[in-house]
């Protein structure tokens, strides 16, 4: 059973061979993972993980709008300020070409499910 059979079968409450497996440690143990596996993928593909955790797409705000906001406000910003500021386009496609590559990648080259 590969990865997204496993994850499949979970999501249809039916059981899997085993739990599929995940964890997002990419964020905040890069370096102690790299220093004792080689590489986050090494890590991950170890432990056999079965999901990928992606992020892309446009980001929330343009440019420097919220170092322009912060430097404004002279310090924090609160939600209330943060409420008038210009959101990006999400109609923005280019801005979603990462997550594609990201998805052929996790999906069609190492097999977890996304």
């Amino acid at each position: 059973m590969d990865s997204r059979d496993r994850v499949i079968q979970v999501i249809r409450h039916e059981r899997p061979d085993r739990i599929p497996i995940y964890a997002w440690v990419k964020a905040n143990l890069t370096p102690q993972i790299e220093a004792a596996f080689g590489s986050v993928e090494a890590f991950e593909d170890r432990y056999e993980f079965d999901f990928a955790h992606l992020f892309g797409g446009p980001p929330t705000y343009a440019g420097d709008t919220i170092e322009a906001l912060r430097a404004t406000l002279g310090g924090p910003i609160t939600p209330e300020a943060a409420l008038d500021l210009p959101l990006s386009n999400v109609d923005d496609i280019d801005a979603y070409h990462d997550i594609a590559e990201q998805v052929e990648h996790h999906k069609e080259r190492r097999g977890r499910f996304v």
